[in-house]
């Protein structure tokens, strides 16, 4: 997912579509979105390469005028295993 955020007002504001200067932020991009990173906005392919490897560490580069950010977070991932007919999934 590819969302933008940009500082208005002295406030994180989301905004419905890139514009110059803003925040990307892209958590578990697919093919497509990856493509479009790199081939629409710009993005450095390292960049993108470094943040879907799960052994990189969190750090801040920036080059060419792109900031990298990498915030490693740990998480524990449950998965459940449901018999019965359900509406809700996880």
């Amino acid at each position: 997912m590819i969302k933008f955020y940009k500082t208005l007002e002295n406030r994180m504001t989301e905004l419905p579509e890139y514009s110059e200067g803003c925040w990307v932020s892209a958590v578990c991009p697919t093919p497509d979105e990856i493509r479009y990173l790199i081939e629409q906005l710009g993005v450095d392919a390292q960049y993108i390469s470094a943040a879907l490897d799960e052994e990189e560490s969190s750090r801040i580069e920036s080059e060419d005028g792109q900031t990298l950010v990498i915030i490693d977070v740990p998480y524990i991932c449950l998965l459940y295993t449901l018999t019965l007919p359900t509406i809700y999934s996880v």
